[in-house]
């Protein structure tokens, strides 16, 4: 047993918590949203000092350590965990809850973007009212989809009212 002092080890990446904060920067603190400080604190329980993942949204990956509501940025890393050519997934509305399961899987996967629209065939039609309501929560699949497989990008989500005007994209 040696009696030296303990030494602090940096945590592989893979073992970092991870949390998107679109448009961070490693030049000074980064202040984290609400409820990824609450996940952090309430769901994982990390204390002041635990090293964290930011994900800025733009294929890097900033270490930093938790201090009280901001993260103090400490190295930045350039994981490759994107795919090299964007892949974009044009679906028609599905029923139910399987378009949660498309984007969940398939963001998994590495799939860049997604486009949903309906079409002659589509049963499941979305009010405008509650298109908006529908994407954020799909982002929101994504974007944790995107935390469990370490990716550093999270995927864009659309909706265009017709196969025609995706066609015309």
């Amino acid at each position: 047993m040696g009696g030296g002092p303990l030494r602090k080890v940096s945590l592989p990446l893979r073992a970092l918590p991870r949390v998107f904060v679109p448009g961070a920067t490693p030049d000074g603190e980064i202040e984290l949203p609400p409820d990824e400080l609450d996940k952090l604190r309430k769901v994982l329980r990390l204390q002041a000092g635990a090293e964290i993942a930011i994900l800025p949204d733009d294929g890097t990956l900033i270490r930093a350590r938790l201090a009280g509501k901001v993260a103090e940025p400490i190295g930045v890393e350039h994981p490759r965990s994107e795919a090299e050519r964007p892949l974009v997934i044009l679906q028609a509305l599905p029923k139910g809850d399987k378009a949660d399961e498309i984007v969940r899987a398939c963001t998994e996967i590495g799939v860049t973007g997604f486009v949903f629209f309906p079409s002659r065939r589509t049963i499941v039609k979305w009010d405008e009212a509650k298109t908006e309501s529908r994407l954020h929560r799909l982002r929101t699949i994504a974007k944790e989809s995107c935390e469990l497989s370490f990716r550093t990008r999270v995927p864009k989500i659309g909706y265009l009212a017709s196969l025609d005007e995706v066609l015309k994209q």
